[in-house]
């Protein structure tokens, strides 16, 4: 049987911060993914669909041209 431990604020803090590191790596993950999937549809889009697409993606996706660029440039990074 384990031992019960008491749980603390400085334990509670440490738990705070490791789910934090977690959600910051999913976070960049899933940044990098979307990075891919857009990369891809540019590819697939004529020359001058990419901006009317993005437009688009801000009302079909809630993701803001901004930020789809962001998320290209990360991806090149990488």
């Amino acid at each position: 049987m384990e031992p019960i431990t008491e749980r603390t604020p400085l334990v509670i803090a440490a738990e705070i911060n490791r789910i934090k590191q977690q959600t910051c790596k999913i976070m960049l993950t899933n940044a990098i993914e979307i990075g891919k999937r857009l990369k891809e549809a540019k590819a697939l889009l004529s020359h001058g669909e990419w901006r009317k697409w993005l437009v688009e993606m801000e009302t079909n996706c809630s993701l803001p041209a901004i930020t789809a660029a962001s998320q290209i440039r990360r991806r090149r990074r990488i």
